[in-house]
């Protein structure tokens, strides 16, 4: 089993084999790897830095390959956070990558098995959630909901979706 190791002085990710001998998995800022339930594969989105284009990436840690889930769709609209929820299923937030104000995005849920992609929200720019959480069979989403016609008033909220 390959292990994972996240350096946060320059947010990269290092593939460590039983050995101890280190590769890195992206020669970019990356977020922070996350683990799936049972400990056998990872998520990661690279190049994660404001206004680039993105990727979701699945690391096998069985076999230490790495490979794409979701690129950028239209060439507009990135993943921007995903949480696993179970060992095949996983959340995701997917939004507009250069439009300035959107942190965010819509809710997805993305099926391994059948590489499928489902919508659960479905909002404009002006609501937008921008994290993700899993506990207890509930997906927790916290979020932005600019108020009036402007961007410059805006409020925070928490919702929760049952998967």
């Amino acid at each position: 089993m390959y292990q994972l190791r996240y350096r946060h002085s320059d947010n990269q990710i290092e593939l460590v084999t039983e050995h101890g001998n280190r590769k890195i998995l992206a020669n970019c800022i990356s977020s922070k790897p996350k683990i799936s339930p049972k400990g056998l594969k990872a998520i990661f989105l690279a190049p994660f830095e404001w206004e680039t284009i993105c990727s979701l990436y699945l690391v096998d840690l069985y076999t230490g390959k790495k490979q794409e889930l979701i690129g950028p769709i239209d060439e507009n609209y990135i993943p921007k956070d995903a949480v696993w929820i179970s060992e095949s299923v996983i959340a995701l937030i997917i939004g507009d990558v250069y439009e300035s104000i959107i942190d965010g995005g819509n809710v997805y849920i993305y099926e391994f098995k059948d590489n499928q992609l489902c919508k659960l929200t479905n909002w404009d720019q002006r609501k937008q959630a921008v994290k993700l959480e899993y506990i207890d069979g509930i997906l927790y989403f916290e979020g932005i909901k600019y108020i009036e016609d402007t961007t410059l008033k805006s409020k925070e909220f928490i919702g929760m979706l049952n998967i």
